[in-house]
């Protein structure tokens, strides 16, 4: 798969993907997904890990499908059923991050975490 540098600190947490969506102009999605308990967690991990095949035809074209989109499109699919193109192609910028997304906390679940460091090792 064609995939653009992972930056490990940032994917070095699993909880950290609220800020994707956020960036993506995701924002309600990433809010409830703040919500989200580890067996919803590691039920989007798993999702994610099979939207993260080149082959799986994510509603995105001309970009470089990065781990913040499978994992943006993986959280779509849990809170509304379906794909669709996500708000914004580019990300906004970081600076303007919403307090209460940077303050989201890690989740401590070694399932999670072995598939969320498989996907990142992958890239």
């Amino acid at each position: 798969m064609s995939q653009t540098p992972v930056d490990e600190a940032r994917w070095s947490r699993p909880r950290s993907q609220p800020l994707d969506l956020w960036s993506f102009g995701e924002d309600t999605l990433a809010d409830q997904m703040l919500g989200f308990d580890d067996k919803r967690m590691l039920a989007l991990w798993r999702t994610a890990e099979e939207y993260y095949d080149e082959d799986f035809p994510l509603p995105v074209t001309g970009r470089n499908i990065t781990l913040g989109h499978v994992v943006a499109f993986a959280c779509m699919w849990h809170l509304e059923g379906q794909l669709r193109p996500l708000d914004r192609q580019r990300r906004r910028p970081a600076k303007t991050t919403p307090e209460h997304l940077i303050e989201a906390q890690s989740i401590k679940n070694d399932e999670l975490d072995h598939l969320h460091h498989r996907l990142v090792r992958d890239s």
